[in-house]
């Protein structure tokens, strides 16, 4: 069982929106539900004046009449996948309680 950390403020979403390049796959939240999804980052240079960041994706299997839509996904809900689950991002700390899981997220 992996922990997957999302940012905890718009402040460290925007450190980690850093980190996010064109092509690195994340998971984001699907707009209008509660679920993470696997997705490629198109765009993480989109700000926002006093709200959160944008990081414009293309979900996995969301192709639409042929054509792979782009969602704007505020930066807060978006983490890197881990490389051991196929990502390009850190390895997270097993069990760690400072993180939360993705899952268990209400919004």
């Amino acid at each position: 069982n992996l922990i997957l950390p999302l940012p905890r403020s718009a402040l460290e979403a925007a450190e980690w929106g850093t980190r996010y390049k064109r092509q690195s796959r994340v998971y984001a939240m699907y707009p209008e539900t509660t679920s993470l999804y696997a997705a490629t980052v198109v765009d993480n240079t989109t700000y926002c004046k006093g709200d959160d960041d944008i990081v414009v994706v293309e979900f996995d299997g969301d192709e639409e009449d042929g054509i792979m839509p782009q969602r704007h996904v505020p930066a807060m809900l978006v983490t890197l996948i881990p490389y051991e689950m196929g990502g390009d991002g850190p390895t997270p700390a097993p069990g760690s309680t400072k993180k939360r899981k993705a899952e268990e997220m209400a919004w």
